[in-house]
């Protein structure tokens, strides 16, 4: 998980947490860096937001099959 604060926290001001986590979706134009996501964290610097934690995922083809992935597919 990455945290990232937003300018006037990590400039030494009094910082106040105000965040919300931003999933990555598994559809297609959804993902981190879409218009899309752009536009979630518009929404939340809207509302007050200074700070978003970012998760990434793995996937496992099954339990028998050890590795990971990252991304749809292979």
């Amino acid at each position: 998980m990455l945290f990232m604060p937003a300018a006037s926290a990590a400039s030494g001001g009094r910082l106040e947490v105000r965040g919300a986590a931003l999933a990555h979706m598994m559809r297609g134009g959804s993902g981190y860096g879409s218009e899309s996501c752009r536009k979630q964290l518009a929404a939340i610097a809207a509302v007050g937001g200074n700070w978003v934690s970012v998760t990434e995922f793995a996937v496992m083809e099954a339990v028998d099959r050890p590795g990971v992935h990252y991304g749809v597919g292979r």
